[in-house]
């Protein structure tokens, strides 16, 4: 009777494991290492320590496990190799389960140089790589959010090249962000300004470019986040999303409540004020005209008292943190006004700009002139409410 063949399992992240190890049972052998075995076996899973089965101890606390002939001669032999295979004693690894070492999540939590170069996984990218190279026979499965499909899949024998060719693609990607990240942080070693690389894992159609017959999208880096949630109203536009980077630029330099009015990527009001009503009304007094049709950015909780008054003027989009129940019920009474909540505003530590043949990068410009550091060319010296004045305007400008 022909042997099954094996599943190679070795993953950090356990979510899902166990229905998905109980349902490869019937038509796979399973093989695993440490931290994976263990919690096979302490769920009454059989297994076979990829140790045992390739005769060779994990070394350097466990830095060399799966580096192994037999591993990755199981996953990269061709149907047609199958008898040089049997020639070396090595057997079929069909379906390959590996998800990578936290490397981003200890980097975003800032931990030691030490720490961090541990969490650079070696032997899961390879597995990946190896696997989605092969996926005319081998099944890579690189994150617990695909397993069920597979197992239905698996149940109803709809494991198809398709299906296959998603998988390695899925799996080519996720070791692509993870090298990225690993880029970055060695890069942020060398230098604060870091080679950018956009990678397409959340990408958002908006309803139009700069102008109608443009098609535009906006696409999330390093797994990050977008910095907004459409809450109502017509779909985005690039313009939208850069008036609300216009105002997020500025409400960023604020820490009391503060309101910017950008019109065509430029405040053209802006104010701060303990009272978020009084900021609004002041931005929107600074010029009136500008204030119509404007994209309006607050950085604390959209109250009814200023939805009120937005109420009674053509307000095009809005911006905030939140929105009181009772604000958001009343602004979205207008059909068309985009209301979005700001999920993210961590300005990034670069600027992009496209020029023929390349791109053009700069640090962002975080910089702000201590009173100290002035020189008073003409006139008297600079008082303190001059000073706060002049701030308040190299914040905005």
């Amino acid at each position: 009777m022909k042997e099954k063949p094996f599943a190679l399992i070795s993953v950090y992240d356990k979510t899902g494991l166990e229905p998905l190890a109980r349902a490869l049972l019937p038509k796979y052998r399973i093989l695993s290492t440490g931290g994976t075995g263990v919690f096979l076996a302490n769920h009454g899973i059989p297994y076979l320590d990829v140790s045992t089965y390739t005769g060779s101890p994990e070394l350097f606390h466990g830095r060399v496990k799966t580096l192994h002939p037999l591993i990755h001669g199981g996953i990269l032999f061709k149907k047609e190799q199958e008898n040089e295979a049997k020639d070396h004693g090595v057997q079929p690894i069909d379906l390959v389960v590996v998800n990578l070492y936290p490397f981003e999540k200890i980097v975003m939590e800032r931990g030691s140089p030490r720490e961090i170069l541990e969490e650079i996984d070696i032997g899961g990218p390879t597995l990946l790589r190896a696997a989605a190279k092969n996926y005319h026979r081998v099944i890579v499965l690189s994150s617990p959010s695909q397993y069920q499909e597979f197992i239905t899949r698996l149940h109803n024998s709809t494991l198809t090249e398709s299906y296959r060719k998603t998988l390695a693609l899925q799996a080519f990607t996720r070791v692509t962000d993870y090298d990225l990240w690993i880029e970055r942080y060695f890069q942020n070693i060398e230098s604060s300004l870091a080679r950018p690389r956009i990678v397409p894992r959340t990408s958002l159609t908006l309803r139009y470019g700069e102008n109608l017959h443009q098609k535009a999208k906006y696409i999330t880096e390093y797994n990050d986040s977008p910095f907004l949630e459409q809450l109502h109203g017509k779909k985005v536009s690039l313009n939208n999303f850069l008036d609300f980077y216009t105002g997020v630029r500025v409400i960023n330099e604020f820490s009391t409540p503060t309101v910017v009015l950008v019109k065509h990527t430029s405040p053209c009001g802006v104010a701060t004020h303990s009272s978020l009503e009084k900021a609004w009304l002041l931005a929107r007094d600074s010029d009136p005209i500008g204030a119509f049709g404007s994209a309006m950015v607050f950085n604390r909780k959209l109250t009814y008292d200023v939805a009120l008054h937005m109420s009674k003027m053509f307000v095009d989009t809005v911006l905030a943190p939140d929105y009181t129940s009772e604000a958001f019920e009343l602004l979205s009474k207008k059909k068309n006004i985009v209301l979005c909540k700001l999920t993210n505003s961590r300005l990034p530590d670069y600027e992009l700009f496209s020029v023929p043949g390349g791109t053009l990068v700069q640090e962002r410009d975080t910089g702000i002139p201590q009173k100290n550091e002035l020189q008073v060319l003409v006139g008297n010296q600079l008082s303190d409410e001059l000073y706060e004045q002049l701030l308040f305007a190299w914040k905005v400008v």
